[in-house]
C-alpha cells in the first residue's frame, strides 16, 4: 500500500514538473 502511494506521488510530482519544463520552454519560444 504504501509503496504504490509514493509511486503515485512520484509520478504526479514527475508530471508537474514536465509540465512547468513544457511552459518555460513555451514562455521562451514566444518571449524570442
Amino acid at each position: 500500500m504504501i509503496t504504490t502511494t509514493t509511486m503515485e506521488m512520484e509520478m504526479e510530482i514527475r508530471k508537474k514538473r514536465n509540465m512547468g519544463l513544457l511552459t518555460r520552454l513555451c514562455l521562451v519560444l514566444l518571449s524570442k
